[in-house]
């Protein structure tokens, strides 16, 4: 759900405190519900997708841990 293609490129928009920042990634080994993703670490933070558009330094107001 993450993954996004834009420009011809595969990528996820990552949380950088209150801004989105696009970030290349190349995808890995998959199935029908998941896929692995090679250049994310342990601890980022992806956005779904929403009503909104994203776009690269977008602000946001992330949405609560529960």
């Amino acid at each position: 759900e993450a993954v996004f293609r834009e420009n011809g490129q595969t990528g996820v928009y990552i949380l950088n405190g209150d801004k989105l920042e696009w970030r290349t990634v190349t995808l890995g080994v998959n199935n029908t519900t998941r896929t692995e993703v090679k250049e994310l670490k342990e601890g980022d933070q992806v956005a779904l997708p929403s009503d909104h558009v994203f776009t690269n330094g977008m602000q946001v107001r992330p949405a609560q841990q529960q």
